[in-house]
C-alpha cells in the first residue's frame, strides 16, 4: 500500500511538472520517490564549481546532432552525449562533438526496453556498445544509463561489474524528469511543439541547481521531430542558464576496463590520439 500511494504521488507530482514546464517545487517532491527505486543511480553530482549544471543528451547520434553541436558551441556549453551505438553511421561527427570538449557516454545499442532480456543477451549488447566507445579513447567516459531509465539489476549490474564501471553508484540517471521535446514525438511540426519546448527549456533552466543533472535527447531519424523540439528548449534552457551565470558542462569520467576489447576486432588504437 506504500508503494502505490508513493507510486500515485509520482506519477501526479511528474504530471504537474512537466505541465508546468519543469516547475522547481513540485519536481524536486517527486523526485525522491522515484530516486528510492534508483539505488545505484547518480542523481546530482557536486563539481567543486557553484556554477557548472551536468548536460547530458540522450539516444543520438541523429543527422541533426550537428545543429545541436552549434547551438551548444553558441553558448560555450559541452555534454555528455549517451549514444545508441545502432545509431552510428558516419563517426565524424562523435570526433567533432569530442574536439568540442563533449564526451560519450553508454546507452545500449538500440533504445528499447532492455530489463526484460537474460543477462546474457544484455551482456552481449552492452559488450557490442562498450567495445565501440572503447575505440574513442578518453572521448569515452565510462558512464552508462540505461535506456527509457529502466535498470535491472540482476541483468544489467554483472556487465557493469565486469566493465569495471560499478562502484558505490553504477549508472547515470537526472534530477529532474527529462521532458525536452513537450511531450510530443509525432506528427507535424508547429506552433504547439515550439510552445511546449520553450516552456520545458526556460523552466527547467529556472529550476536547475549547481551539481544537477538534466537530459535532453537527440533522437534517430524516425523519431526526428523530438530532436528538433530538443533544439528548442536547449536553446531556451541555455539562455536561462546564462543569465543565472551557470554553466552547462560534460560529465567527467569515470574508470572503466578496455581489455574487454582487446581481442579481434576490438584491438583498436583510439581514434582519438591517432588525429
Amino acid at each position: 500500500m506504500r508503494f502505490l500511494s508513493g507510486l500515485v504521488v509520482l506519477v501526479l507530482g511528474l504530471g504537474l511538472g512537466l505541465s508546468l514546464g519543469g516547475c522547481e517545487h513540485v519536481q524536486r517532491l517527486a523526485m525522491p520517490q522515484y530516486q528510492k527505486n534508483h539505488p545505484l543511480g547518480i542523481f546530482h553530482l557536486p563539481s567543486g564549481d557553484e556554477r557548472v549544471v551536468y548536460l547530458t543528451i540522450d539516444d543520438g547520434p541523429s543527422s541533426l546532432t550537428g545543429e545541436l553541436l552549434d547551438l551548444m558551441g553558441e553558448f560555450g556549453a559541452t555534454s555528455t552525449m549517451f549514444l545508441h551505438t545502432d545509431h552510428i553511421t558516419d563517426e565524424a561527427i562523435l570526433h567533432r562533438a569530442i574536439e568540442a570538449g563533449h564526451n560519450l557516454g553508454h546507452h545500449m545499442p538500440a533504445d528499447r526496453d532492455w530489463s526484460e532480456d537474460s543477462e546474457a543477451s544484455v551482456r552481449t549488447g552492452f559488450r557490442e556498445s562498450h567495445c565501440i566507445l572503447v575505440r574513442f579513447g578518453e572521448g569515452y567516459t565510462g558512464h552508462f544509463r540505461p535506456p527509457l531509465g529502466i535498470f535491472n539489476k540482476a541483468t544489467m549490474l554483472p556487465s557493469l561489474e565486469e566493465a569495471g564501471m560499478a562502484g558505490d553508484k553504477a549508472y547515470v540517471m537526472g534530477s529532474l524528469a527529462p521532458w525536452d521535446a513537450g511531450g510530443i514525438t509525432e506528427g507535424s511540426w508547429g506552433a504547439a511543439n515550439r510552445f511546449w519546448a520553450r516552456r520545458y527549456g526556460g523552466g527547467l533552466g529556472k529550476a536547475v541547481r549547481p551539481g544537477d543533472i538534466v537530459a535532453f535527447h537527440d533522437s534517430a531519424e524516425a523519431r526526428s521531430l523530438r530532436t528538433k523540439n530538443t533544439l528548442v528548449s536547449l536553446r531556451l534552457f541555455l539562455e536561462t542558464l546564462e543569465k543565472r551565470g551557470l554553466q552547462a558542462r560534460a560529465l567527467p569520467a569515470r574508470t572503466y576496463r578496455s581489455d574487454l576489447c582487446d581481442t579481434g576486432e576490438n584491438t583498436l588504437a583510439s581514434p582519438i590520439a591517432d588525429r
